[in-house]
This record gives structure tokens, C-alpha cells and sequence, in this order.
């Protein structure tokens, strides 16, 4: 199950049930109406179920985050039946949000009184949340902790690991720079009582300058300037069409010449009968033509004429032939 829908019931408690014993009407309430939200949200096969991820209602408006995140590391030490976990269990993130209009007594921004604490083990997280949700003795009767698994959009998660592998690859670039000016340091101070050896250490430091020179430039192209790139594409790409279209005009051009300059030296300025020498000897292979046409029509219907005859002649034959006292 990739989504781990197995652990959205993780934490309920229904009405009628044991575990709804002493809690009060508005915290079922909030239950019911967390519950239904989980569902709607597991409809969108973006979203999915944390493992590690823990989401805590209810808490008190003065809870700050050192509080909440010592609560969840002592409730995620404690055994869990026949399984245990580490005694000392690791906390990634703790977090609770806080409205921005509205403040509290010391001027800071005031909770909305629920949070979210990341544990790096499934064991912790779920020993703190068997632990802590229901649990009287942490807040108050009236208002006991909701602690379920919180839900992950995998878009917005998709989103993070790109700004990390982004931050993570300039990091990388920045300590090969310092790296490589960290070793032209030590060749220095390792040759500088020779003469010849400053001259190998100066040439060697030519030859990473024109490195990093290269460097830069392809990233300018490529990489560190991608609006830039992307605009130097469309005006190649701009241009290229515009030369085809006038190679294209320039070739009808020549053909449209071409053609001229055929019409006109086959021209005849003397005209005969009000047409031109021209026309008239088109006309000629017309008539050639109408009257190879008829001569053809009429040795066609010679030949079937003679089939004609020679079918009907044949047939009269037989006839005769056929008849019983002609025998």
C-alpha cells in the first residue's frame, strides 16, 4: 500500500465505545469532523498517509514548541506491548501553526492551538501517537490531545525534493571552487623556494582558469540562464523559418523568370488572321488528334459490324441443323 491507507483509522474513536469514555461533546465532535475530512482528502489519490508524520489537536494556547516536542519524545520511549522501540527517539521537525492577524499576551503570534511533529522512525511515531491521544493526564479532561497521521500532498512533496537537489547541487558547486583554491594554496607554498616549480604551479593555474571559464559559459547557456536560453532558441528557430520563406520566394522568382523569358523568345510578332504564328500551330495537333479519334471510331465499328455478321450467320446454321426433320 503505497498510499498506507491502513493507518487513517489509527487513533479513532467512535462514540458509544469504551475508548469515548469521559470525553466531552465538543472533542467528539472535532473527531467526527477530522475524520470526514481525512476521508474526503483520501478520495484524491494525491494525497497520502504519513508514516512518520504526526498531526496534535487540541492544545493549550501557551504550548510552545519545546513543550510539545519534549511530550512527544517521552510518550515515543515507552514500550508498546511485545514490541519496544529506542529509548531515545529522534525528532526531525516540530512545528505548530499560528495565526498571523492575531497575538497573544507576550506580543507573538497567537496558536490556532494544533501542530505537526516529524519523528525519523514509524516505531516513535506511532508509540507517541497510542500514547498521547485520549491521554488525560497530559492537558485537561475537558481537552485531551487528538493525535492521528497526517496526511502528505505528494505534489507539494515532488515540489521540496526539487528546491533541495537544487540547493544541494549550487552547495557542491560552491565547495568545488573552494576545494580547488584550497590546493593552488598548497602547491604554492609547497614550491616556492624553486623557480621552475613556480612556473609549473602558474601554468597549472591557467589551465583551471580556462576550465572554469568554460564552465561558466555553459552554464550561462544552459543552465544558470534558462529564460535566456529559452528566448535564444525562438529567434534561431525565428530566424530559420524566415530564411526558408525567402528561399522559397527567391525560387518561385526564378521559375516565374524562367517562364517569362520561354513565352517570350518562342514569340512571333506577325499575326495571321488576328492570331499570332504561335496559336496557330497549337491548333494544328488538335485537329491531328479529332481525326485520328474518328478514324479510330470508324475501324471499330467495321470490326464489329464483321462480328456482327459472322455471329448471325453462325446462328442461322444451327438453327437449321436443330430442327428434327431437317436430319
Amino acid at each position: 500500500d503505497r498510499r498506507n491507507l491502513y493507518l487513517a483509522d489509527e487513533g479513532l474513536i467512535k462514540p458509544g465505545t469504551e475508548a469515548a469514555e469521559g470525553v466531552s461533546n465538543k472533542d467528539m465532535d472535532k473527531r467526527i469532523k477530522a475524520q470526514k475530512e481525512k476521508q474526503m482528502k483520501l478520495k484524491n489519490p494525491n494525497y497520502r498517509v504519513s508514516k512518520v508524520r504526526l498531526s496534535v489537536r487540541n492544545l493549550p494556547l501557551e504550548f510552545s514548541e519545546k513543550q510539545l516536542k519534549a511530550a512527544c519524545r517521552k510518550y515515543a520511549s515507552m514500550d508498546l506491548g511485545k514490541s519496544t522501540t529506542k529509548s531515545n527517539p529522534k525528532i526531525r521537525q516540530v512545528k505548530i501553526v499560528r495565526s498571523a492577524d492575531r497575538t497573544d499576551k507576550r506580543g507573538n503570534p497567537r496558536s490556532k492551538r494544533y501542530g505537526f511533529v516529524e519523528f525519523e522512525r514509524h516505531e516513535h511515531a506511532l508509540a507517541c501517537l497510542r500514547r498521547m491521544n485520549n491521554n488525560p493526564d497530559i492537558f485537561t479532561k475537558n481537552s485531551r490531545p487528538i493525535v492521528e497521521f497526517a496526511l502528505d500532498d505528494v505534489r507539494k512533496l515532488m515540489v521540496l525534493k526539487k528546491h533541495m537537489i537544487a540547493s544541494k547541487f549550487a552547495g557542491n558547486r560552491d565547495d568545488e571552487d573552494n576545494y580547488e583554491e584550497n590546493d593552488e594554496a598548497v602547491e604554492t607554498s609547497r614550491t616556492k623556494g624553486s623557480d621552475s616549480s613556480g612556473e609549473v604551479v602558474k601554468k597549472k593555474k591557467e589551465k583551471k582558469k580556462k576550465k572554469k571559464d568554460k564552465l561558466k559559459k555553459k552554464e550561462s547557456n544552459s543552465v544558470a540562464n534558462p529564460k535566456r536560453t529559452e528566448s535564444d532558441r525562438k529567434t534561431v528557430v525565428q530566424r530559420k523559418q524566415k530564411k526558408q520563406q525567402r528561399n522559397a520566394m527567391e525560387s518561385q522568382d526564378e521559375k516565374f523568370d524562367a517562364r517569362v523569358a520561354a513565352m517570350t523568345a518562342n514569340s512571333y510578332t506577325t499575326k495571321i488572321g488576328g492570331r499570332d504564328a504561335n496559336a496557330q500551330k497549337k491548333l494544328r495537333p488538335r485537329k491531328r488528334r479529332r481525326q485520328s479519334e474518328q478514324e479510330q471510331d470508324k475501324a471499330f465499328e467495321a470490326i464489329v459490324n464483321r462480328y456482327k455478321k459472322q455471329f448471325l450467320d453462325d446462328s442461322k446454321k444451327n438453327l437449321k441443323k436443330s430442327r428434327w426433320f431437317d436430319a
